[in-house]
């Protein structure tokens, strides 16, 4: 049985989900990684690390709380959840999204504290936030108990999407 039925199965007998859901995070990497390319590619060009960090954390909270709505009023809300327990269990849910951010962020907090440049705080947050992307994508493909073929498929695809994400920050840095 996949994840997905199992999750299905899990929320219509009204049990509680024990598997983690590590979709969450891997979007949440590649959030964090298109917000450190976007922020890169400011117009003012002299975006220094402590912005960058800003930028990175109310990315991903603003991203995590519109998953949250968009999960309250679109699916738990249809089905006469109460608000407050709707909004828990979303909010439940999508941290992922927001947890996601955190090897990034402190890859920017550690080179703000080494006295580092900004130039070293992106390149080092775009990598931690590949890293998390790969982790999470290895982790999902574990749980799910997916075959090798499969498991190397998930792991190629996270792969591409993060060195595009790389290369592009590479064409971003020549300008």
């Amino acid at each position: 049985m996949t994840g997905q039925a199992t999750r299905a199965s899990v929320q219509d007998s009204g049990e509680p989900d024990r598997t983690a859901d590590f979709a969450g995070a891997i979007y949440g990497s590649l959030l964090a990684s298109s917000t450190i390319l976007g922020t890169a590619a400011s117009a003012s060009g002299t975006v220094r690390s402590p912005e960058l960090l800003v930028t990175l954390l109310a990315t991903s909270v603003i991203y995590w709380l519109l998953h949250v709505y968009v999960d309250v009023v679109g699916r738990e809300r249809p089905r006469n959840t109460p608000w407050l327990a709707a909004t828990r269990r979303c909010a439940r849910h999508e941290l992922p999204i927001l947890l996601a951010v955190a090897p990034p962020a402190v890859a920017v907090v550690a080179t703000m504290l080494a006295g580092g440049a900004v130039k070293s705080a992106g390149w080092l947050a775009l990598w931690a936030a590949f890293g998390g992307q790969l982790l999470w994508t290895w982790l999902a493909v574990r749980q799910e108990r997916a075959g090798p073929g499969i498991s190397l498929l998930s792991l190629a695809v996270s792969t591409l999407l993060g060195l595009a994400l790389v290369g592009l920050k590479f064409v971003i840095a020549a300008h």
